[in-house]
């Protein structure tokens, strides 16, 4: 019996972790403060008219199917 004794291997047991205890008590939230890019709105890349604008709004609600604008004619 005492080479079994040797040889045997104690049964542990697994510590199961608390660490979604810890998160749960835990009231501070994590929230990464928020960059300048976030806080500050978008500037438009391209500067538009009124007179664009308008020929933009013509052409989105124009039928004619012929027509075809190109960015040649906004750039005039």
């Amino acid at each position: 019996m005492e080479f079994l004794k040797v040889f045997t291997k104690p049964n542990k047991k697994k510590q199961i972790s608390n660490y979604h205890e810890e998160l749960d008590n835990n009231p501070k939230i994590n929230n990464p403060p928020r960059t300048k890019r976030e806080i500050e709105t978008p500037k438009s890349k391209i500067k538009i008219t009124k007179e664009k604008f308008d020929i933009i709004k013509n052409y989105i609600l124009s039928e004619n199917e012929n027509e075809v604008l190109t960015i040649n004619d906004l750039s005039k």
